[in-house]
């Protein structure tokens, strides 16, 4: 379970700095590996990472700012108390 997060955090930036040189707008991908399922949808500045259905990360400016367990809790888990909506 913790290589999952481990993932998600390895893989966030790179997808922001991969889009972000390509100068798109918005995000809508996909990448699937033994981990499980990743997609990515939003834009640039904020974009949401979810992981087989269950956990939901939320990305802006390139940094994970909050997370979700679907079958734990309804709402974001925000780092550092700050409660910033993507």
């Amino acid at each position: 379970m913790w290589i999952g997060f481990v993932v998600i955090v390895i893989i966030a930036p790179v997808l922001f700095f991969v889009i972000r040189g390509k100068k798109q707008k918005n995000i809508n991908m996909s990448y699937t590996s033994d981990l499980g399922e990743f997609k990515a949808k939003g834009n640039l500045d904020a974009f949401t990472i979810k992981k087989d259905g269950r956990f939901e990360f939320l990305v802006k400016d390139g940094v994970i700012v909050a997370c979700k367990d679907k079958e734990r809790h309804q709402d974001y888990i925000y780092y550092g108390g700050e409660q910033q909506h993507v």
